[in-house]
């Protein structure tokens, strides 16, 4: 499966018609809220290895359902139900046993699908106040805030961003008790229409070991029944 990123391949999904239709009914969110998305994963992973990795697997076309499991919808959703349309869409050979990280990826891009339907941000900030949290800024990025601030981008380099303690790039710079400096008293975010990918992406794309207990909605819908990893 070919590096392309998420968010690119959303995009293309989202272009078509047939692959936007399929959506999470209510019983299936419930699903997964009470069986967590680690077990979830674990059904994915199973999914895939045994009828999509085999070099030609039994019944290739027809080995997914179109109902009676949120992970069933979501490799119709995301091109990931047969070697037909792995191949068409994500140029995964055919009658080649898929590799351990062909399978990471396809799973990976199901369960970010999954996470798309199901979450749903409590606009609470937590995850704008993570302790010693980084937010790297590209060239791309800083041209982007510093214009919709009103600044040009020397005084904006200057005054918001400081070197990432790797030294390998810029990141925004953080208040005193670790927030962000453009959360505002309120939990909205101040440059949020140009916001940067790190910020944008999550939990979309990224998450870390200490994501679902910072964040009320991940924990709500990623952690099971008692709320709790």
């Amino acid at each position: 499966m070919e590096e392309k990123g998420l968010s690119a391949a959303f995009e293309r999904l989202n272009r078509s018609a047939f692959r936007r239709r399929f959506k999470l009914s209510a019983a299936m969110k419930r699903y997964v809220a009470e069986k967590g998305l680690e077990t979830i994963r674990r059904h994915a992973e199973d999914f895939v290895r045994q009828r999509l990795a085999p070099a030609r697997p039994p019944n290739d076309g027809r080995q997914t359902p179109m109902k009676g499991h949120p992970v069933f919808l979501a490799q119709h959703a995301t091109a990931t139900c047969c070697r037909g349309c792995l191949n068409r869409w994500w140029h995964v050979p055919l009658n080649v046993p898929l590799t351990a990280l062909q399978q990471q990826k396809i799973v990976n891009l199901i369960l970010a699908w999954i996470l798309r339907q199901v979450f749903v941000c409590r606009c609470c900030g937590a995850c704008c106040r993570i302790p010693d949290g980084i937010v790297r800024v590209s060239e791309r990025e800083i041209a982007r805030i510093a214009a919709f601030l009103g600044e040009n981008e020397e005084t904006f380099i200057a005054a918001e961003t400081e070197l990432s303690p790797d030294r390998k790039s810029l990141i925004l710079k953080s208040r005193a008790d670790g927030a962000c400096v453009y959360l505002t008293e309120d939990n909205r975010c101040r440059i949020h229409p140009v916001k940067p990918d790190k910020c944008r992406t999550f939990p979309y794309e990224w998450t870390n070991p200490d994501s679902h207990h910072i964040c009320p909605g991940l924990r709500v819908c990623s952690t099971g029944p008692d709320g709790m990893i």
